[in-house]
């Protein structure tokens, strides 16, 4: 729809600066002085950025799924390694160790005898 309207804005602005050369200047003009030619260039200038970012973020879009594709292909396709079953917490019969078990510490300096 951008480009069809920069296209059309184009075509306008071209009729009217043709027709204040053959004819003689409008009377609708910018600020008084400007004629409204240029005006329709900036307006086609607009629709034409318009349409040219909106393709290039289509392209980019599409980019951005085939590799959200492919690192999801690589999930699937990788091995599961095997949970460890010292984190399962769900299982309660392995026996825990609590902090009482394990020996005091040294802190780097000798045991006291």
């Amino acid at each position: 729809m951008n480009f069809v309207l920069a296209v059309l804005w184009l075509l306008v602005g071209v009729g009217v600066m043709a027709y204040e050369n053959i004819f003689g200047p409008l009377r609708l003009r910018l600020f008084g002085v400007v004629s409204a030619a240029w005006f329709c260039y900036v307006l086609a200038a607009y629709n034409w950025v318009r349409w040219y970012s909106q393709r290039l973020a289509r392209a980019d879009e599409q980019a951005n799924r085939m590799v959200e594709a492919a690192r999801a292909r690589q999930r699937a396709e990788r091995p599961r390694p095997d949970p460890d079953p010292t984190f399962d917490f769900d299982n309660p019969s392995l026996p825990t160790r609590s902090s009482h078990d394990a020996p005091p510490s040294t802190n780097g300096s000798p045991p006291v005898q």
